[in-house]
């Protein structure tokens, strides 16, 4: 993955700068630097709204489209940003934070069967932590079609759905979001989540196995799950590599339930 981040110069124009997060590091591989970096936890409560979208090959965003702070997740397809005299394309599994609302000096260029997910964060919300390496993780190329699946609950076993109704569908509320980095090997044994929870996948692998429908997928960087077993068997998780996702806590009766 490769992180990027929209501001606005001294001279009042846009200009990319690379982008930290705030990664929580899970496992063995974990630094003291790392610790060191864990992000204050009311960081994961600074967001408004998730947004699913598909943008036509071609199409192109000028300047300040409402002034919105938002994270943009490349999903398929890929993005030619052009900030003032830097620029850069994004492919699946790269994320830009767009923060020059000041200027609004960029364009924004889709290609091929874009789709990505934006999320709108509030005022109170900086880049914090660690800018991601940019490795070669086996990654989707542009035109590759993403994995998009969600884990659903019928006679108390996890079972996969097809989830062609996400993109696009509209603005939903989130409650919070967590930046998550894995250590290669980790595994996880069966278990729920207590809320839905909507998993956007930055790098590497996350394995997740079902005792109904589907068995188990790994899904790589730029691919979707939304995970919706609060009873019953669970799933299993597995993490192939360093893998780094987010999550995003959906409210009870979202949407796309």
């Amino acid at each position: 993955m490769r992180s990027f981040w929209m501001v606005t110069d001294g001279a009042g124009g846009s200009r990319l700068e690379s982008l930290p997060l705030p990664f929580v590091h899970v496992g063995a591989t974990m630094t003291d630097a790392d610790r060191a970096r864990t992000p204050d936890p009311s960081l994961a409560g600074q967001v408004r709204v998730v947004r699913p979208i598909r943008r036509r090959d071609g199409e192109t965003t000028l300047g300040r489209d409402g002034a919105t702070r938002r994270l943009v997740v490349i999903v398929a397809g890929s993005l030619a940003v052009v900030a003032g005299e830097s620029n850069a394309m994004l492919v699946p599994g790269d994320v830009l934070f767009v923060d020059d609302a000041a200027s609004g000096d960029h364009k924004l260029t889709w290609a091929g069967e874009a789709r990505a997910v934006e999320i709108d964060v509030e005022d109170g919300w900086l880049p914090t932590g660690s800018v991601p390496p940019a490795v070669e993780d086996g990654g989707r190329g542009p035109g590759d079609a993403p994995r998009v699946d969600r884990i659903r609950v019928r006679d108390d076993k996890a079972h996969f759905d097809p989830f062609d109704t996400f993109f696009p569908a509209g603005s939903e509320q989130v409650d919070r979001f967590t930046f998550t980095c894995f250590s290669p090997g980790l595994s996880g044994d069966w278990h729920t989540e207590d809320r839905p929870n909507l998993v956007l996948v930055f790098a590497g692998g996350f394995e997740l196995e079902v005792g109904g429908t589907g068995g188990a997928r790994v899904f790589g960087p730029g691919d979707v799950c939304l995970i919706e077993d609060g009873h019953g068997q669970g799933h299993q998780t597995r993490i192939k590599g360093e893998t780094r996702i987010l999550v995003l806590a959906l409210p009870d009766g979202h949407r796309w339930s």
